[in-house]
């Protein structure tokens, strides 16, 4: 796959990057793949101390890419399709465990869309029920985009739910794809003579050294 990007210079996208980080991982053996919710865990708080942490995951958490989860109601579908009936939402990753689930919206060569996250926030925090529930963003950008959080509760609104500040500012971050490089280096660090896992980690930081030219390292944010 990195070779086919590299040498035949296709335009890489979100999904093809969701998929190289998170659908490797999520076909690791459990140990490695608990390490890197780990080292991702951990890779945020490192890369911006202040920011509200990722919930703890635990042992038993899985990876699943573009699940679909229903909408639900009459009433939620026409708020969502804007008018229409929109019946499923898929988020591009669902990291989920016993005590939380995270749901990761990826962009490349667009800007984050306030419409999207408003309805994976909201059916995020449904399927979440007691558990705790973050939503991560993942974008290209090296500035910190606006805060959607007006939007999501100017919509909310609409369904009669409501997004306190607070509570949205601790349970949403985000972070650039560049920021990737010590999350996977400490991936790699954290199970020293596996040669297969450190080719590995090395083959996606080359298709990252592809698109991104000049890797450079920047905070992740929360709002």
């Amino acid at each position: 796959m990195i070779e086919h990007y590299v040498h035949h210079k296709q335009h890489v996208n979100e999904d093809a990057l969701t998929s190289l980080v998170f659908g490797t991982m999520s076909h690791l053996p459990d140990r490695h793949r608990v390490a890197f919710l780990e080292c991702l865990t951990e890779g945020l708080k490192d890369l911006d101390p202040m920011a509200s942490p990722l919930p703890e995951l635990g042992k038993d958490a899985s990876i699943e890419l573009w699940p679909s989860y229903d909408v639900g109601t009459e009433e939620w579908q026409t708020v969502f399709g804007r008018g229409k009936k929109k019946h499923v939402i898929e988020p591009d990753v669902v990291i989920s465990s016993g005590n939380a689930l995270v749901f990761v919206e990826a962009e490349w060569s667009k800007a984050i869309d306030e419409e999207q996250l408003f309805q994976q926030y909201l059916i995020g925090r449904r399927e979440a029920d007691e558990r705790r529930f973050h939503l991560l963003m993942i974008g290209p950008s090296l500035i910190r985009p606006a805060s959607p959080i007006d939007h999501i509760q100017m919509r909310a609104k609409r369904l009669k739910e409501s997004v306190p500040d607070d509570e949205f500012g601790a349970t949403y971050t985000w972070m650039g794809w560049r920021a990737w490089h010590p999350i996977l280096e400490g991936l790699k660090r954290a199970f020293p003579g596996d040669e297969v896992l450190a080719a590995m980690v090395t083959e996606i930081r080359r298709l990252f050294n592809h698109i991104c030219q000049n890797v450079v390292v920047w905070p992740v944010y929360n709002f």
